[in-house]
């Protein structure tokens, strides 16, 4: 995967904004990452259920800087994705127990896990 990872970046690779929120300051960051999605279903309730899309975020450990501190994905953090000229807000959420892990054997990947933050 590591091979192919430097390709991958420069043709689907899209520049995301990092924040974290710290005694209410925004720390913010920027990356490349590439985009893959987790489906799920969720039980609303005995006879219901629905399903939830996960957005996954493959950014390189090295590039996950926050106001020039290398860090680890936290949850809550947020990732800003400009889609079709908007920027999507995504936040970072546990999936099956973890919201991050890495993506390969030589834990260079961040593999992070995040739901879309709207408010209805």
């Amino acid at each position: 995967m590591l091979a192919a990872r430097g390709p991958m970046k420069r043709v689907s690779g899209r520049r995301v904004v990092l924040r974290r929120f710290v005694d209410g300051v925004a720390l913010t960051g920027e990356a490349i990452a590439t985009i893959g999605e987790t489906r799920s279903e969720e039980y609303v309730s005995e006879d219901m259920a629905v399903l939830v899309r996960y957005r996954d975020f493959f950014i390189d450990t090295k590039e996950y800087v926050i106001d020039g501190e290398l860090t680890e994905p936290q949850p809550d953090d947020q990732i800003d994705e400009t889609i079709d000229g908007v920027v999507v807000t995504f936040q970072v959420m546990p999936h099956a127990g973890e919201p991050n892990r890495h993506s390969d054997v030589s834990r260079t990947i961040w593999r992070v896990h995040t739901k879309e933050a709207k408010e209805l």
